[in-house]
C-alpha cells in the first residue's frame, strides 16, 4: 500500500512539473514579437529631421521661406503663403512628398504603406483633449505590422502632433 502511494506521489509530481514547463513554453510562443526598436527611432528621427525641412511657401515681408514646423503652425492659424497658396495645401503637399521619397512605399518593398495623422491639441499636459485633425493621409496596403512614432511641435497654447505609421 505505501509503495503504491509512493509511486502516485511521483506522477503528480511529474505531471505538475509537465504543466509548469507547457505554460512556460505557451507563453513564450503566443506572446507577440516587439517592436523593432530601432525602426521606430528612425521614424521619430525622420519625423524631427522632416519638421526642420524648408518648404517653398515664404510668409512676411522679408519672404523668409518657413520650415514645415512653422507651415503647420501657420496652417493651424488659417494663413497663406505670400504667393497666395494655403499654407495646409503646400504642407499637406511637402510632408507626403518626404514619406514618398524617405520611404518608397510599394506593395513589394520593405514599407508597404503609411498613415499620417497631425492633430493640434489643446491641453498641453496630457497631450489629449479637444483635437482638432489638420491633415491625415494614408497610402498602401497596411495589415497588423505597424511601427511607428509621433512628433510634438509647440503651438501656443497646444501642440501640433505628427504621428507617422510604416506598414510592413
Amino acid at each position: 500500500m505505501r509503495r503504491g502511494q509512493e509511486e502516485l506521489v511521483g506522477f503528480v509530481a511529474i505531471m505538475i512539473l509537465l504543466a509548469v514547463v507547457f505554460l512556460v513554453f505557451l507563453t513564450f510562443s503566443l506572446r507577440t514579437p516587439q517592436q523593432d526598436i530601432r525602426a521606430n527611432t528612425d521614424v521619430y528621427y525622420f519625423l524631427a529631421s522632416s519638421m526642420e525641412t524648408t518648404t517653398d511657401c515664404a510668409q512676411g515681408f522679408d519672404n523668409r521661406f518657413l520650415s514645415v514646423a512653422e507651415l503647420l503652425i501657420s496652417c493651424k492659424r488659417d494663413q497663406q503663403c505670400t504667393d497666395g497658396r494655403e499654407s495646409c495645401l503646400v504642407v499637406n503637399s511637402t510632408i507626403t512628398e518626404l514619406v514618398q521619397k524617405g520611404f518608397n512605399p510599394g506593395i513589394d518593398r520593405p514599407v508597404s504603406g503609411y498613415r499620417l495623422q497631425i492633430e493640434y491639441v489643446q491641453n498641453i499636459s496630457t497631450g489629449q483633449g479637444a483635437g482638432e485633425f489638420i491633415m491625415t493621409t494614408e497610402q498602401g496596403v497596411c495589415g497588423n505590422s505597424l511601427r511607428g512614432a509621433s512628433y510634438s511641435v509647440p503651438a501656443s497654447p497646444g501642440l501640433i502632433i505628427t504621428e507617422l505609421q510604416l506598414c510592413s
